[in-house]
């Protein structure tokens, strides 16, 4: 009954919210480094001070916990995070559509010379 009552509640959210406010498309890749790589990619974020990514502006760029670029349009960001505990960075997209989502992917993922193997 439970799971029943969950699948409605997902599915009066998805037929209330995602026409009103919108649906938001996110996706986390784990990527696999080697130590020369790793220096090079936290070098690289710790220096960033981009304007844009993949065509869209950069609206500010949040260093606490990794590297988080907030884009235009609203609610569209990157964060690029290295894990303490692994040799791997971990990338957060979410974008308000699936091109935009792909670009963002293509983007980050050359600027940090990496295979595009994340899940979806």
């Amino acid at each position: 009954r439970r799971l029943n009552r969950l699948v409605i509640h997902q599915s009066q959210l998805e037929g209330d919210l995602w026409p009103t406010y919108g649906r938001l498309h996110n996706l986390r890749m784990d990527v696999d480094l080697e130590d020369d790589t790793r220096s090079l990619l936290m070098e690289r974020l710790v220096r960033a001070e981009p304007r844009e990514l993949a065509g869209l502006p950069v609206l500010s760029v949040d260093r606490r916990d990794g590297v988080k670029l907030y884009l235009e349009p609203e609610d569209t960001w990157v964060l690029v995070r290295l894990s303490g505990t692994e040799p791997l960075a971990r990338l957060f997209f979410q974008a308000a559509d699936t091109g935009t989502l792909d670009r963002l992917v293509d983007s980050v993922t050359s600027m940090i010379s990496v295979k595009q193997d994340g899940k979806r």
